[in-house]
């Protein structure tokens, strides 16, 4: 074996597009499509999207900008989706690939509009219609409830005090309903909040301007651990009494307007604020930046809505301008802490799970509203199960560092490079800081990928075939690559056949200038 071989064998630190092309370290890449990394170092293709409910959407005339998923947690909900769209329709969906059903539940009593949210807190006698609840809808003209099993939504009103009814923004927190996001002329500021375990009995006195005095409106509202977060385009408060709706300024020149990033998870509450162009996490104490990698990316990208979820250990955000169609999702690995990018989007991710959807949509447990999609739909997204979005298959993209081997300045000649992987996979390569799709083929199918294994013994009476069947990880060898001070290694492919890279090696030569 010519050349002296450099293993490459980590690649967990994901999309650094911040960093200039010679400092983006061994393990991170720098550019990247529908890939994601194992715990073990490896990088693979996302789990693919499918659509529930896939012969039923064909009924719904607008486009779906709002979901959420409700499980059983009251004991009246089994599992379901409830999706509002730009019709100021809404539909309660029973999550099956290709049976259950698409329910319009928007009853007769006015509009919601798509950017609302939904809350599901305790169910309420009382007043009339009774009962409410579980399931309440904040809209900025038309608070409704639904029972979450049959029926159209209802007027959510209250049996005390009055029902802010012109808000948007909602949260079901420490028994309380908070709402805020108020429209009305000189309201922009309040926060205001029910009873204890009672979303219909609002007093008088639940209510607090949030700093008036900068005449801003709120929002976005979220939870960490023990406290409520308000946010404002500029600042964020904590409320730190429940009771009296006391708070105090969090963070400094730090805001976000775009409440659907807002996402309380395990590990701290995640969010985006578009002002800065920069993913936040925050434990209620204190906050830490985390998208400093992906930079310029973000500046790219026009201020305005986006929406996230958290599952399985990843943040995903669905990025977009203004309230226009989401491009694509970022999507950050909370173990490996690393960023990556799918060519996905969505106007609204629900988080599951419940059994039966498991069961049922190839083990995903978020589920979105896809944007620009036509009819309308909602998909299960990242499927471990699925190999391909729907019917199409999944273009994936990895681009390497640029290696240098400790020497920028002196030219190399790499002999071969082996690859350790599986699938159909296409190798590229780059050299001298060449940028943008200067990548040459120089390799298709490097494991000669076979689809279906060999049959034990072969075929026939005696056997004629192969002894055993393929092995799990392949691997492939890249000859005669040139001469160039500087190679970036990448991989691409767009089959169903699986997708991963687990290890690269070049066997470099060093050359005299």
């Amino acid at each position: 074996m010519r050349g002296t071989p450099t293993r490459f064998v980590d690649f967990t630190g994901g999309l650094n597009t911040n960093d200039s092309p010679y400092l983006v370290a061994q393990n991170e890449c720098r550019d990247c499509l529908n890939v994601q990394t194992t715990t073990r170092g490896s990088v693979r293709r996302r789990g693919g999207n499918q659509t529930v409910n896939s012969t039923n959407f064909s009924g719904i005339s607008g486009d779906i900008q709002s979901l959420w998923y409700f499980g059983s947690s009251t004991g009246e909900i089994t599992g379901q989706l409830i999706a509002a769209d730009t019709n100021n329709k809404v539909y309660a969906i029973t999550p099956f690939i290709s049976t259950g059903a698409i329910t319009d539940i928007t009853g007769t009593t006015g509009s919601i509009f798509a950017n609302a949210s939904a809350i599901e807190a305790p169910i309420i006698t009382g007043g009339s219609p009774s009962p409410q609840g579980p399931i309440y809808i904040a809209s900025s003209n038309n608070p409704r409830f639904y029972n979450g099993v049959s029926g159209t939504c209802g007027v959510w009103n209250a049996t005390s005090g009055t029902l802010p009814s012109f808000c948007n923004l909602a949260v079901y927190f420490k028994n309380r309903v908070w709402m805020a996001g108020d429209t009305q002329t000189g309201k922009k500021s309040n926060l205001y909040w029910s009873d204890l375990g009672n979303p219909r009995v609002w007093p008088t006195i639940n209510v607090q301007p949030i700093n008036p005095e900068d005449e801003e409106p709120i929002t976005a509202l979220g939870t960490a651990g023990p406290y409520l977060l308000v946010f404002k385009p500029s600042k964020i408060f904590v409320v730190f009494d429940l009771d009296t709706g006391a708070y105090r300024p969090f963070g400094r020149n730090i805001g976000c307007s775009a409440p659907r990033s807002v996402i309380d998870t395990p590990i701290g509450t995640f969010f985006y604020s578009p002002e800065r162009r920069e993913v936040w996490i925050t434990d209620g104490k204190k906050m830490n930046r985390i998208s400093d990698k992906i930079r310029p990316l973000l500046k790219s990208v026009s201020s305005g809505g986006c929406s996230g979820a958290y599952a399985s250990g990843h943040y995903l955000l669905s990025m977009s301008g203004g309230f226009t169609a989401p491009t694509f999702t970022l999507d950050y690995d909370a173990t490996t802490k690393s960023w990556w990018k799918h060519d996905f989007a969505c106007w609204q991710f629900a988080t599951g799970p419940s059994p039966d959807i498991i069961t049922a949509i190839g083990n995903s447990d978020v589920y979105g509203c896809t944007a620009s999609a036509s009819p309308a739909r909602v998909d299960a997204i990242m499927c471990p199960a699925y190999t391909q979005d729907q019917v199409t298959n999944i273009s994936c993209q990895w681009t390497g560092p640029w290696l240098t081997f400790g020497e920028p300045y002196r030219n190399k000649r790499v002999r071969q490079i082996f690859v350790d992987g599986n699938g159909t996979v296409d190798g590229y390569l780059a050299k001298d800081y060449k940028s943008g799709g200067s990548s040459t083929l120089v390799k298709s199918d490097i494991f000669s990928y076979l689809s279906s294994g060999a049959i034990f013994g072969g075929s026939g009476t005696w056997g004629s075939g192969t002894f055993g069947d393929t092995s799990a990880t392949l691997k492939g060898r890249i000859y005669s690559l040139g001469v160039a001070r500087a190679f970036s290694f990448e991989i691409r492919g767009a089959t169903s056949n699986p997708f991963e890279m687990d290890s690269y090696t070049p066997m470099i030569t060093l050359r005299q200038n």
